[in-house]
């Protein structure tokens, strides 16, 4: 969302690009904010964001930006089709399956079981630490943009063709990109692997995710054996990703298909949130009870911060959406909001809103005409308005007819009595707040 100030804008001057292309948008006159929402995924990377307004005499003005999509991994594990866990895992996190979630032995999921299917286990108890949650609505499988890491290996001079293995005797970092199998059996590596094949991880390799906390991206299947420690998050579009032995991870698994956890695996959700996106609240206003909107990682609860103090906090729904009211005193406020996954991560602040509660009603008085003076021909009216905030107008009445409306001071009106008849006449002026008080001073 981006706001446009100054005055008299023309909209159909509003010229809006990403990365070079005109895109369409939303725009909001009243309040100058101009709206746009991607209608396909932006890839993971850099991007521009480019705008142009002129106003109503031809004056252009343009700002250009650049921002950084990256991609959003919800929970410890997702699975695309089926997720199985089996014999003494332990997950801190979420699980997340676009089918059916079986678990069978004694796995401890500190976190909440969320699948489109259904959720199955074998114990008396359940093994989540939340309750899970059946039939729920299907989520958008994470795009991870293969190319632009491809970009960022050729950069750093890390292209390999062929099948690729990695020793305790080879140390490798940076962003690599394996056209073909890679096999990691030992050693350490502070890598992001971009591969179009299989990945194998066996042994006792310690892995670190170089870039975007991305340890393997592949094309094929994963399988990880043995007790690797691995930091970062697993990312597979093949058929199936599987994990066996005790591997300790920090991070997350993607898989674009099943995924089956056996053995004695540790899974640790240490991925914050995305940063929540908070939308701008109706500003200022005359209402205490703030509504407050906007995005975040979907399950997780929201924090509504202003200065260090937590004022609200309420939960993220299944589309992402949260949807929180506050009660705020008379005066400005900022305020920002952060995210909490159910394994603890909290996201960073989302940017500061500014909030204006006006509960006062501006004064207004006439300086001239007075009470009762007896008019004739052209008569300057002249009053007279001031507000704790901002007093928006002030406009002018006889007898309940509008005369004029003045948006800034002086709050003077010609006001022509020739066409009257000689009687008594009501002046009335009202003034108005950008809150909406309003208060009215009448005279005779």
């Amino acid at each position: 969302m981006v706001q446009i100030t100054g005055t008299d804008i023309d909209p159909s001057s509003i010229i809006l690009k990403t990365d070079s292309q005109v895109v369409n948008y939303d725009y909001d006159p009243i309040n100058g904010y101009l709206t746009y929402l991607p209608s396909d995924f932006l890839g993971t990377g850099q991007h521009t964001l480019f705008v142009q307004a002129a106003d109503s005499a031809g004056a252009i003005s343009s700002r250009m930006w650049s921002f950084t999509v990256a991609t959003e991994i919800s929970g410890a594990l997702h699975a695309n089709l089926s997720l199985e866990v089996n014999g003494n895992a332990y997950v801190s996190g979420d699980t997340y399956s676009l089918g059916d979630t079986a678990i069978s032995g004694n796995p401890t999921i500190a976190g909440t079981g969320y699948a489109t299917g259904f959720i199955s286990w074998d114990s008396i108890n359940s093994p989540f630490l939340g309750m899970p949650q059946s039939n729920v609505a299907a989520r958008e499988f994470p795009q991870a943009d293969f190319d632009y890491y491809k970009s960022l290996a050729e950069v750093q001079g890390n292209l390999f063709s062929g099948n690729l293995h990695l020793t305790k005797k080879t140390q490798q970092s940076g962003v690599l990109f394996v056209d073909g199998d890679l096999k990691i059996s030992g050693g350490t590596h502070n890598i992001t692997a971009v591969v179009t094949g299989k990945v194998k991880v066996a042994g006792s390799a310690n892995l670190a995710a170089h870039a975007d906390s991305f340890l393997v991206i592949s094309k094929d299947e994963v399988k990880i054996s043995g007790h690797p420690t691995l930091e970062g998050v697993i990312y597979s579009e093949g058929e199936k990703v599987e994990i066996a032995g005790d591997p300790s991870l920090s991070g997350a698994v993607v898989s674009k298909g099943t995924l089956k956890v056996e053995g004695n695996m540790t899974v640790i959700d240490s991925l914050a949130p995305e940063t929540p996106v908070l939308d701008q609240p109706n500003s200022p206003t005359n209402d205490p009870m703030i509504n407050l909107t906007g995005l975040a990682e979907p399950n997780s609860m929201i924090e509504i911060i202003e200065d260090i103090q937590i004022i609200a906090t309420g939960p993220v729904d299944a589309s992402g959406s949260f949807n929180i009211e506050i009660n705020l005193p008379e005066g400005s406020h900022q305020i920002m909001a952060v995210a909490i996954d159910s394994a603890g991560n909290i996201s960073g602040p989302s940017a500061n809103k500014d909030i204006v509660v006006d509960l006062t009603a501006p004064t207004v008085s006439f300086t001239n005409p007075g009470d009762g003076d007896v008019l004739i021909d052209v008569v300057t009216v002249e009053a007279t308005a001031a507000d704790n905030f901002e007093v928006a107008k002030v406009e002018l009445f006889l007898d309940n007819q509008l005369l004029g409306v003045k948006t800034t001071a002086p709050y003077t009106f010609d006001w022509d009595t020739k066409p009257l008849d000689n009687q008594t006449y009501q002046l009335k002026a009202v003034a108005q707040d950008a809150a909406g008080n309003g208060y009215a001073r009448k005279l005779l």
